[in-house]
């Protein structure tokens, strides 16, 4: 990236230029939007930026993202699926740590799932690094991705792929 743009993108999100790509985010959606800006392209014309912001989780447009610099001490915030999606879908949903990329192909897959009647109050879907089944959970608990299934060895299905597609996760 050459020196002009990289000061154009520190201008623009208020980055001190002694920071080297320090910002804090705290939605996927935003934190992949920013990264795509920086690069050099448009979030909406990543399929998965403009999906997973349709879905709700969050806002792909530049303007309206709020990022602030690194150079100060933050306390640490992890993203939860919206309490929305937990209620769409007749299942429960722990999404601590997921990525736009993971929680956006889940919801596409629960989508595709609820039209064919498979979803249930006793299915368990965890995504994302720090998912983790709440204890006494009843039924079947299924891990989506890399990182759920890699943290969650105990559960019933571990879809160890990154990022799962929605065929995987459709087969669970």
């Amino acid at each position: 990236m050459s020196s002009e743009k990289t000061f154009l993108w520190l201008k623009r999100y208020k980055i001190s230029q002694n920071v080297f790509c320090g910002f804090s985010l705290t939605i996927p959606v935003e934190v992949d939007s920013v990264a795509t800006d920086i690069l050099g392209s448009t979030p909406r014309s990543i399929q998965h930026i403009v999906h997973s912001a349709e879905a709700g989780l969050g806002n792909c447009d530049l303007d309206a993202i709020e990022v602030m610099s690194l150079n100060q001490p933050t306390t640490q915030v992890h993203f939860q699926a919206p309490a929305h999606y937990s209620r769409r879908f007749p299942c429960q949903i722990v999404a601590e740590g997921a990525c736009c990329t993971c929680m956006g192909n889940l919801v596409f897959a629960l989508e595709r799932l609820q039209e064919q009647c498979l979803l249930s109050k006793q299915r368990t879907f965890l995504v994302g690094q720090q998912a983790q089944a709440h204890e006494g959970s009843t039924g079947m608990t299924i891990a989506v991705g890399h990182c759920a299934a890699a943290g969650n060895p105990q559960a019933d299905i571990g879809i160890d792929v990154c990022p799962p597609r929605q065929e995987s996760l459709t087969g669970a």
